[in-house]
């Protein structure tokens, strides 16, 4: 019952305080009520409360908060406005009382209508008894960990940015009482500003940039649950037997331990000299000062900056994938197989400022995984048809035949 209607007001906002059908309806029989209702003023009192208390929760939306904040000092101890929210419920809560001493039922049936709305009242929050696909949070796979000598962080796939689930982290922080190592996807209150950012690029995992920022952070394993994936990552983690980087250490179920090696994949050493991807910042949208600001037609597109460099990882190329990048300075570089490190094809990209417009790229078609670097520098020669083809399209990249 609860997921087929109160898990929808929970899911869409986690601060929501709906009352349920029973208490509005309550408390619309005590409003509307003409007689009246001892003791004097009580309906009044509690709208009175219940708009104050409304009016408080919407926190600086409205200016009301910022003069109580200013006149009222113990007003600056509350962490959280939202719970201001409360006062609303508790006077529908009296009105759906006062509601229910007037509804018109006969003494004698009176006490059976009162248990009937109290089941259900009940009920439109009744969250027992059903499946709970988080009750069992650590298994044998987290009891090794206990045991294993081979250091580092342990990063739990999924994992859940600020804006989509983020309390479901909650269970990999239980997860780790039983292991106690460090996580890369810690839960609480407050979460830092570059969590998401972590995120995105934790969740390219298995792609060789991905751990390799990995191995740069101090992560030793990463524990990923396929029933929360499709088939497509079992297939990514099915071609990894020859991946220096990675090592399959158990399995319990559909949940995959892997050990995170300190070699490096011949396609990372091709963007030489290798990037310290810890010491870069992350490029993985239109977020101001990114230089990725869109990827199109890829199933997923992240990178690393810097004033002097650029790296991205690329997956499911198309002919029509598209990369919109906003460069400080002319770079240059290629594009690699994000599996072999065989070099693909040349680019150039030239600087746009704020008032320009990005420059397109289009990375080779048909790909699982691509890496592209970049590094500040001097534009590659151009040929004449790379440059006639340039004018034609208008895009502030040349296109080179590989050497």
């Amino acid at each position: 019952f609860h997921q087929s209607w109160s898990a929808d007001y929970a899911q869409s906002s986690p601060r929501a305080l709906f009352p349920g059908v029973v208490m509005l309806v309550l408390a619309t029989v005590a409003v509307c009520q003409r007689r009246r209702i001892a003791p004097l003023g009580a309906r009044r009192m509690l709208l009175a409360a219940a708009a104050a208390g409304f009016l408080l929760s919407l926190g600086s939306f409205t200016p009301v908060y910022t003069w109580a904040y200013e006149l009222v000092p113990p007003l600056r101890g509350l962490r959280a406005v939202s719970r201001f929210g409360i006062l609303p419920l508790f006077a529908l809560a009296a009105l759906a009382g006062i509601g229910l001493s007037r509804w018109p039922v006969s003494p004698p049936r009176r006490s059976l209508v009162a248990v009937i709305l109290l089941l259900l009242a009940t009920g439109e929050s009744f969250h027992g008894w059903g499946s709970d696909p988080w009750r069992d949070t650590a298994g044998r796979i987290h009891r090794f960990l206990a045991t294993s000598s081979w250091p580092g962080a342990v990063l739990e796939l999924p994992i859940y940015q600020r804006r989509f689930g983020f309390h479901r982290n909650a269970r990999y922080l239980l997860a780790s009482t039983v292991h106690w190592r460090p996580l890369v996807n810690g839960f609480g209150g407050y979460a830092p500003s570059d969590f998401d950012d972590n995120a995105h690029v934790a969740s390219g995992f298995p792609s060789v940039l991905t751990v390799k920022w990995l191995q740069e952070i101090g992560v030793g394993y990463v524990v990923i649950d396929l029933d929360l994936y499709g088939n497509r990552m079992r297939r990514k983690l099915s071609e990894l037997d020859k991946r220096p980087d990675l090592m399959l250490e158990a399995v319990e179920g559909s949940t995959r331990l892997y050990r995170v090696l300190l070699d490096t994949p011949r396609s990372i050493e091709a963007l030489a000299p290798v990037p310290n991807l810890s010491q870069l910042r992350i490029a993985g949208g239109p977020a101001e000062g990114s230089m990725l600001r869109a990827a199109h037609g890829l199933r997923q597109a992240f990178g690393f900056q810097s004033p002097q460099r650029f790296v991205a990882y690329l997956e499911s190329t198309r002919a029509d994938s598209q990369l919109v990048l906003r460069f400080p300075a002319p770079m240059s570089g290629r594009f690699f197989d994000a599996a072999t490190g065989e070099a693909l094809q040349e680019v150039t990209v030239r600087a746009s400022a704020a008032t320009d417009p990005p420059a397109s790229l289009y990375p080779p078609a048909g790909h699982a995984g691509l890496l592209i670097g970049a590094r500040r520098g001097s534009p590659l020669a151009v040929g004449h048809a790379d440059e006639l083809l340039f004018l034609q399209a208008n895009i502030p990249v040349a296109i080179l035949p590989r050497s």
